[in-house]
């Protein structure tokens, strides 16, 4: 007997200089995802004090959506207690929860690099573990903007809203890397910051440079 094919769907990401959480979230809006589903993610998690909503904005000629996502009263997490509300969250299908516990402990692996905790520690491509293979790992890092529920939100939300389009691969353009100084430190950090750059060179992802070599003027 021979079973009938079943459509892939594909996404496929155009890198013009990065993307955040909220950007991904606003991508699959506007691919069809109704903001229920992200609501439902946000449940799943028993995140107090988050509010999302959509608005849509224009940005050189080009119309999006954009996904508002409102922590200011939300607590704050440990790597530990974020890997364990994704563990917990039995309403999310075990797919959703292996493939956020996996994007979490990458972002978590990057972290231990640049600020020297203990990488032999954790195995980012092995989700789920949270534990004992980790001992006391998780509690060397210490998170600045991704310690807010907003990294919970983005993460979950954008493994969530993939498997509800029904999107099973990811394509992406070679990343597009700044040149700016990030805006959120006084001192500021170079842009891609130091944790992004290790998850590149982790995933061996494909970079290119903000301007193109031949738009470069040379001295």
């Amino acid at each position: 007997m021979r079973l009938p094919r079943i459509p892939m769907k594909t996404a496929y990401i155009q890198s013009v200089g990065g993307a955040s959480g909220d950007m991904l979230l606003g991508a699959l809006l506007d691919a069809g995802l109704p903001l229920d589903a992200i609501h439902d993610a946000i449940a799943a998690l028993k995140i107090p004090n988050v509010n999302i909503t959509t608005a849509t904005e224009t940005r050189c000629e080009v119309r999006g959506s954009r996904a508002v996502v409102d922590t200011t009263n939300a607590p704050r997490y440990s790597p530990r207690q974020m890997l364990d509300a994704v563990n917990n969250a039995a309403a999310l299908s075990d797919q959703t929860r292996t493939r956020a516990t996996a994007v979490l402990n990458a972002l978590f692996a990057a972290e231990s690099r640049v600020h020297g905790a203990k990488p032999e520690n954790i195995h980012p491509h092995e989700p789920g573990v949270t534990d004992t293979s980790v001992g006391d790992y998780l509690d060397q890092i210490h998170l600045h903007e991704l310690g807010t529920a907003d990294t919970l939100v983005d993460v979950v939300g954008v493994v969530h809203g993939l498997e509800q389009l029904g999107i099973h691969r990811i394509y992406a353009s070679p990343l597009v890397l700044g040149e700016a100084t990030g805006p959120r430190r006084p001192n500021g950090y170079s842009n891609p910051a130091p944790a992004t750059l290790e998850i590149i060179a982790a995933a061996n992802a494909p970079v290119a440079p903000e301007r193109p070599v031949d738009a470069l003027s040379l001295f």
